[in-house]
């Protein structure tokens, strides 16, 4: 996963208070997290470090992250397949869709409709697990449940 929780939450407070670090007993229990503030903190920056530590929303962060985690295996995926027929990735495969080229104009628009749907299937697969409707896939399995790419 993308993210590191102690990095993210010592920058957030960081920009708000001076702080030293902060100390982190249980990553999903922000009652445990401890701000170590520097000698120059003031009581209005103090108040404000702990404004950003409650309003911190870790379950966001983690469905973020994992977002990031597929959208790049994903992204991966698309750009790997028009590779294979020479292309720097999808988003190069996809600009030839207005080629008049024999070759080039074809595989462009069937790159295109891929992406798309390619896409329409990963976001609505979050969607169902976040709503509940299926369960967590790994990236691996996400990837193997896409639309297969187009054959030439």
């Amino acid at each position: 996963m993308n993210m590191n929780l102690p990095a993210t939450v010592t920058d957030l407070v960081g920009a708000v208070c001076p702080i030293s670090g902060i100390s982190f007993g249980d990553a999903a229990d922000k009652a445990t997290w401890k701000i170590q503030f520097s000698d120059t903190a003031t009581d209005q920056q103090r108040a404000a470090a702990a404004g950003v530590i409650a309003a911190f929303d870790l379950q966001s962060e983690v469905d973020r992250a994992i977002q990031s985690v597929f959208e790049q295996a994903v992204q991966d995926r698309l750009d790997q397949a028009a590779r294979t027929r020479g292309y720097d990735g999808i988003l190069s495969a996809a600009t030839y869709a207005t080629s008049k080229n024999p070759r080039f104009g074809p595989e462009g628009i069937a790159f295109r409709d891929w992406r798309d749907a390619v896409w329409t299937y990963c976001y609505q697969a979050l969607a169902d697990v976040q709503a509940g409707k299926r369960a967590m896939p790994t990236a691996k399995d996400l990837i193997a449940e896409l639309p297969p790419a187009p054959v030439f």
